[in-house]
């Protein structure tokens, strides 16, 4: 772990690993995302006006191979070198965005929907966003704003339900960031792009102000992304979250296996 990273990280909210995974571990985890898909609906939901998933969650509760991935040492020695403490897995999905019909995400942030919804009390969580497919401007990167986690939060109250855990996950979020303190914010500055070659492995903050377009290439993009909690950290004692528990996890043992 350089410092170079944990810098980048708390100065813009987010790092990027030097050397990703090598294209066959990619190819892998494609095709175990394939099977997975083929094989079950557990934590599948669809794009909001198409017949096509937009992202599958909790993979790692259900198949071992998943779990093995959240458990990488690589990973994991640069999400306790940000935290500087054991973590669990709070969140395990894949963003799916099939080719020319995957729908956008609109501008919010991630931690006011732990917080919120799950009950955890602080932001001492850690996305890890590994890039499954070469993703250029047309396949709809996810786009952030450097710094915007300083910001603190600055999504709007929602108008419908937020008990609706599919509304969490649609195109529609939940929570999305307040036009007006939006604007001030930016300032007409444009986001950065992520583009990346399949094998890329960022770290984000889970106040970092992001959100992508729609996929209009032919190409699926396809982005995992592993959130992890402080081990001290997890939602609060006797608050059970309603939500399902491929989106609020049950258990918080360390991410890192014993020695």
């Amino acid at each position: 772990m350089t410092t170079g990273i944990l810098n980048a990280y708390c100065e813009t909210g987010l790092a990027s690993m030097p050397i990703g995974l090598a294209r066959a571990d990619v190819d892998n985890i494609n095709a175990h995302i394939n099977t997975y898909l083929a094989s079950t609906d557990f934590g599948v939901v669809a794009e909001d006006a198409q017949a096509v998933p937009r992202a599958a969650h909790g993979l790692h509760l259900v198949d071992p191979f998943f779990r093995a991935l959240s458990e990488r040492p690589e990973i994991l020695d640069v999400v306790e070198a940000i935290l500087q403490r054991q973590v669990y897995v709070h969140q395990f999905k894949v963003n799916l965005k099939a080719a020319q019909v995957g729908e956008s995400w609109p501008w919010h942030q991630d931690f006011i929907f732990w917080n919120k919804l799950d009950g955890i009390a602080r932001p001492d969580l850690v996305n890890v966003a590994i890039h499954l497919s070469d993703t250029d401007l047309e396949a709809g990167p996810l786009e952030y704003y450097p710094g915007s986690h300083l910001w603190g939060n600055i999504c709007k109250q929602p108008s419908g339900s937020a008990a609706d855990w599919q509304s969490n996950v649609g195109r529609e979020l939940t929570f999305q960031v307040c036009p007006d303190e939006f604007s001030r914010r930016v300032g007409g500055a444009a986001p950065v792009a992520m583009l990346r070659h399949a094998g890329a492995i960022d770290f984000f903050h889970p106040q970092l102000v992001h959100g992508s377009r729609e996929n209009v290439s032919p190409r699926d993009r396809r982005l995992l992304i592993i959130t992890y909690n402080a081990i001290d950290n997890p939602p609060a004692a006797g608050e059970r979250s309603p939500r399902p528990a491929f989106l609020c996890a049950r258990s918080f043992m360390p991410a890192r296996a014993s020695p």
